[in-house]
């Protein structure tokens, strides 16, 4: 029992330590001190959105099957700050799209997953077999 605990305790102290190491090593005590970049933050926060959307998604019962399976594919083939940035990347190039806007984030991000939408009587609407909300 305490050999497991000293072991736990060990990996516990290793796992903090290893952090501040890694940012000392990359680009010494002042990067580690500056913090992330804006743009890292962003697509930090642009991340947390499409996670928070997608399971939203995933979990309702108004998307199609399909669509969930896509979904599920596109984050499990693909690291979460990838789509964040790409669908990052199709936000700033779109006219009338927003970072800040939580819908805006979803359907960028979508669409990097391969997920369409269509008009629908003047409404946003997904394509056909590809419902994404």
């Amino acid at each position: 029992m305490k050999k497991t605990l000293s072991t736990a305790i060990a990996a516990a102290l290793i796992a903090t330590a290893m952090p501040s190491t890694v940012l000392a090593q990359e680009g010494g005590e002042d990067s580690a001190q500056e913090g992330p970049s804006p743009e890292r933050l962003a697509n930090l926060r642009r991340a947390g959105h499409i996670l928070r959307s997608f399971n939203v998604a995933l979990q309702s019962d108004q998307v199609k099957p399909q669509v969930k399976a896509r979904l599920m594919a596109c984050l499990y083939n693909n690291k979460l700050s990838t789509i964040s940035v790409t669908a990052g990347n199709a936000i700033r190039e779109g006219a009338n799209l927003s970072d800040d806007n939580p819908t805006d984030v979803y359907r960028a991000a979508a669409g990097v997953c391969g997920i369409t939408f269509q008009a629908n009587g003047g409404e946003q609407a997904p394509a056909e077999g590809t419902e994404g909300n």
